[in-house]
């Protein structure tokens, strides 16, 4: 399902984080979506609204890779973590990212209005704070628990999860096919997810 930067706005809105988020489309056709809030990293660690965010968030979109990134100011001090869910099919960035790294952002009052209009869930007094065990889970749904923990737990931003969509691995592991232009797409219903090792530009 592709969605466009307006369909983004909207859903969003009914997630009542619009006032807290930037959508922009590329060049490129991707539509990239940053979400500003505080996340939690603890493993096996969820919450109603997260999960009902997730659901939200991931439903009719296929992710491809799922990035952890720590952050750290220019001391060494730790500032806070995001999440990065990339779909290669649907052609979307969805970002969450700590509001400590976006200390100059200023929500629009159109998006504050959305939200107290649709905003179906209610994240209480001040900043979301959203359990990225849950995002992780819902997005990679049946890798489970057991990769999400494994890349929470993990600490670093050297690895990250990928979907496989190799040809080879995927007729081994899911037989089923579906085709459409850009990829050879498996069996949604067993996706095949691996923890990759992250290339970061600075190996010799």
């Amino acid at each position: 399902m592709h969605k466009d930067a307006e369909s983004w706005e909207m859903t969003l809105a009914e997630c009542g984080i619009l006032q807290r988020s930037t959508v922009e489309e590329s060049d490129n056709g991707y539509v990239y979506v940053t979400i500003i809030a505080s996340t939690s990293t603890t493993p096996d660690d969820s919450d109603e609204s997260s999960e009902d965010l997730a659901m939200e968030i991931f439903s009719g979109v296929e992710v491809s890779e799922v990035y952890i990134d720590h952050h750290f100011d220019g001391g060494g001090e730790y500032i806070g973590t995001g999440a990065t869910f990339v779909s290669l099919y649907d052609k979307c960035v969805i970002q969450f990212q700590d509001p400590e790294l976006y200390d100059a952002f200023e929500p629009n009052k159109e998006s504050a209005r959305l939200d107290g209009e649709f905003g179906e869930i209610d994240w209480g007094w001040g900043e979301p704070l959203i359990h990225l065990f849950s995002l992780i889970k819902e997005a990679a749904d049946t890798a489970g628990s057991s990769l999400a923990n494994t890349l929470l737990l993990s600490g670093t931003s050297e690895v990250y999860l990928q979907r496989i969509y190799e040809p080879e691995e995927c007729r081994k592991l899911l037989p089923q096919r579906r085709e459409n232009s850009d990829y050879e797409l498996w069996d949604n219903a067993n996706p095949a997810w691996a923890l990759m090792a992250r290339h970061t530009g600075r190996e010799g």
